[in-house]
């Protein structure tokens, strides 16, 4: 069983989040549990000082780690915590999610509301949830 580092893997995941113009993979090794970050962004490659395995892209030795999409943990974590805690905003802010920009329009939401260190603890928790599951299916020990 390979075993990576929790704060190794959360980097890793917030790095494949990041959404943008640039498409960016985070992978596990499971032989060593290093963690690999690519870009295709140039200079990313170029800046980084751990130089990635010629066979990063195609051996099965390597796990892609998810992005918050592919855990859900964009949207629907956002609508599960207004349905939680603010409740009486649901309907708003499913209209924002039906539109461009939604959220930066949730994130004031938030912030009008008070919410927004309750929604960062929410996100942590379900984060943290997310990817000790997708671990424990992938056979991925955690070191805390």
């Amino acid at each position: 069983m390979t075993t990576v580092k929790f704060a190794d893997l959360l980097d890793g995941f917030e790095f494949a989040s990041f959404t943008g113009s640039v498409e960016n993979i985070a992978y596990i090794s499971l032989d060593t549990g290093n963690v690999y970050l690519t870009s295709s962004e140039p200079e990313f490659e170029a800046e980084s000082e751990i130089e990635l395995p010629a066979d990063i892209h195609t051996s099965d030795r390597y796990v892609a780690i998810p992005s918050k999409n592919d855990l859900d943990l964009g949207r629907d974590l956002a609508l599960a915590f207004v349905r939680l805690h603010l409740p009486d905003d649901y309907e708003t802010v499913c209209a924002y999610f039906r539109k461009r920009g939604a959220y930066a329009r949730f994130k004031n939401l938030l912030d009008e509301r008070n919410a927004m260190e309750r929604w960062y603890e929410h996100q942590r928790v379900e984060t943290e949830i997310a990817l000790r599951a997708w671990c424990k299916y992938n056979a991925i020990e955690l070191a805390d």
